[in-house]
């Protein structure tokens, strides 16, 4: 549909071919036409009038004509129109000045003729130029020199001209002062420009002067002006040779592009930024397409950014919660309103997932005038995989029964190394907290009885960083000696560097003791049927009960006198005799006799026993005690 067949019905431009004729002819030419009715009404505009003065047809049309004319030429119009002979055009153009759409003033020069009796037109022909800015400079050329000179004064643009010659200086107007660094014009009067430019400039201002003096059309050039105020400024600066008093001059006009070129630096260096960064970055506008991905965007979902650039987001993936994520996510709209941060499941187009970290925030932005959102997406699969695996280590670790250390690889030598994780089956097994293991050295679980030479082993493993297996003696929280079996193992890292060491324990105190034990029965019997002295057999047997009950105390007399006992009780050992020999005196058997110390023997609790069992030795006058908890 061509744009006047939406046009109200009127009484002019019936439809015929001779109107339609006038219509597109209306249509072509550059200045504005209007054609008024009898009342002076608008019944027609062609599309000039939107170009001039900016009015839609819906705006204007059966509108008074004089709503568009300043009201103190609302008599010099009115009078002009009806001076006019039906169906005469004037004399002489009419000049008036017509409100423009954004309420500014602009002046046509107007061509008026009455046409309402002629077919098909019927109506007031108004046409004309703006002639506002012909006006203006008609207005600037009248003038005096002092006016021309305001003007260029007024001008926001440097504006310098100089001898072609020697580059002297000859006038600088304001706002050239306030580049070169001064506050008057007057100060760089008759200064050469290459005062202000550097050395390797000055050859470039040369060349281009000779190139203007040849008539060749040159780009703007940039120069560095180093100022008087110890600032230096980026002017793109175009020139054009002039004649003044006979002399050959160089007029030279540009603009401080400084914060322009920097802001051009800021917006590579980010553009730059945006292209290494290690995060995809992905913007988008209000309904979700696609209007830049960064490099890493593009390499991650495997696209070129020109195949998805105006595309919907499910041209990369289709985002789905994680499964262990009971809660649904907000909607588009929301999201650009508020943000959003989280971690979702995206499935790519080839069927391929991943899991991602996401960042969505709102985009404000005069150039996003309807809004957008700023997608920063990392990949973080391997992650979330190594975390799996971990969690279940960890599961496994926490739930299985031997006891786990880990163990710092620096240092080892004492007071290394250091513990830094303990499981729970470890205070079983030693009796210490967690809390209390974690940042102390393993040498705590160490103790009188442990085995340099197992020691020596172990360190060496760990020096080494090899993996060994032995048997090793620690002591609890309450030094009560446990034998363990042990497994060390080292951990590397991406480098393959051990960071730390990972220790299994499983308690194996009861074989060893039964190992032990029947070690000691042999070595007994052995001594017996060797017939070898009584106090050896007894002190073999007194280290069989020490062995397998570390708390126990042991007392044994021969012929009335002590023989052999535990070191514990030398200091108590004569004052047992004397009490054992009462005992046995008043004794009319040779069952084992019990005694509660706590009723009968007070002052040797403080050893920690709470009992004795007493056997008398038949043939040998003594006696054998144990002194038990």
């Amino acid at each position: 549909m061509n744009s006047h067949e939406s046009l109200p019905q009127s009484t002019f431009l019936h439809n015929s071919s001779a109107s339609e004729a006038i219509r597109t002819f209306a249509e072509c030419i550059a200045e504005i036409v209007i054609i008024l009715a009898p009342d002076y009404t608008v019944q027609f505009i062609n599309s000039a009038v939107n170009t001039l003065l900016g009015y839609e047809s819906a705006t204007i049309l059966n509108r008074s004509f004089y709503q568009l004319i300043h009201p103190d030429e609302y008599v010099i119009v009115r009078q002009y129109l009806d001076q006019l002979a039906v169906g005469q055009c004037g004399a002489q153009p009419l000049r008036v000045r017509l409100r423009h759409d954004d309420g500014s003033w602009r002046i046509f020069e107007l061509h008026i003729c009455h046409h309402q009796h002629q077919a098909p037109i019927t109506g007031i022909v108004l046409s004309g130029y703006d002639i506002t800015a012909l006006i203006a400079a008609d207005h600037a050329l009248r003038n005096n020199e002092i006016r021309y000179r305001q003007l260029l004064e007024l001008m926001p643009m440097l504006i310098v001209i100089s001898s072609y010659s020697e580059g002297l200086i000859r006038y600088c107007n304001p706002a050239g002062a306030r580049i070169f660094g001064v506050s008057d014009p007057a100060e760089v009067l008759n200064c050469p420009l290459t005062e202000f430019l550097s050395a390797e400039e000055h050859t470039l201002m040369w060349r281009r002067r000779q190139e203007l003096q040849n008539g060749e059309t040159l780009k703007p050039a940039r120069y560095h002006i180093y100022a008087r105020d110890q600032v230096v400024r980026v002017v793109e600066v175009q020139g054009i040779i002039i004649e003044n008093s006979g002399e050959l001059q160089v007029l030279s006009f540009g603009f401080d592009v400084s914060d322009r070129i920097e802001a051009e630096r800021q917006l590579n260096l980010r553009a730059k930024v945006l292209a290494q960064i290690n995060e995809a970055v992905i913007v988008t506008d209000r309904s979700g397409a696609i209007i830049y991905l960064n490099e890493m965007a593009a390499n991650l979902y495997g696209v070129r950014p020109e195949e998805v650039i105006d595309q919907p987001l499910s041209r990369l993936f289709t985002a789905e919660p994680l499964p262990y994520q009971s809660y649904e996510h907000p909607s588009w709209n929301t999201t650009l309103h508020r943000g959003w941060r989280g971690e979702l499941l995206h499935r790519l187009p080839n069927g391929r997932t991943m899991i991602v970290d996401v960042s969505i925030d709102p985009l404000y932005d005069d150039e996003l005038a309807s809004g957008g959102a700023l997608i920063v997406v990392r990949d973080i699969t391997s992650r979330k995989q190594a975390e799996e695996r971990l969690r279940l280590l960890e599961s496994v670790i926490v739930n299985t029964n031997d006891a786990v250390l880990i163990l710092d690889a620096e240092p080892l030598q004492a007071p290394g190394p250091f513990i830094r994780y303990a499981n729970a089956a470890c205070t079983h097994l030693t009796g210490y907290a967690t809390q209390e293991l974690i940042g102390r050295s393993l040498r705590i679980l160490h103790g009188p009885a442990t085995d340099p030479t197992t020691l020596t082993m172990l360190w060496q493993a760990m020096e080494r960083q090899q993996t060994i297996r032995l048997e090793i003696l620690y002591y609890s929280r309450a030094g009560e000696p446990i034998w363990v079996d042990m497994s060390l193992s080292p951990v590397t890292n991406e480098r393959h560097q051990t960071t730390h060491f990972i220790a299994l324990h499983r308690d194996i105190s009861a074989q060893k003791l039964a190992s032990f034990l029947e070690h000691d029965r042999s070595e007994i019997l052995a001594l017996l049927l060797q017939h070898s002295p009584v106090n050896t057999v007894l002190t073999k047997l007194v280290e069989l009960i020490e062995r397998q009950r570390p708390h126990w105390l042991v007392w044994t007399g021969i012929d009335g006198h002590t023989s052999v006992f535990s070191k514990r009780l030398s200091e108590a050992a004569e004052q047992i005799e004397l009490r054992i020999r009462q005992l046995l005196a008043h004794a009319h058997h040779s069952r084992p006799i019990p005694i509660d110390l706590r009723t009968h023997w007070t002052d040797l609790c403080h050893y920690g026993v709470t009992g004795c069992w007493l056997w008398p030795l038949a043939g040998t006058k003594g006696a054998l005690a144990i002194f038990h908890t």
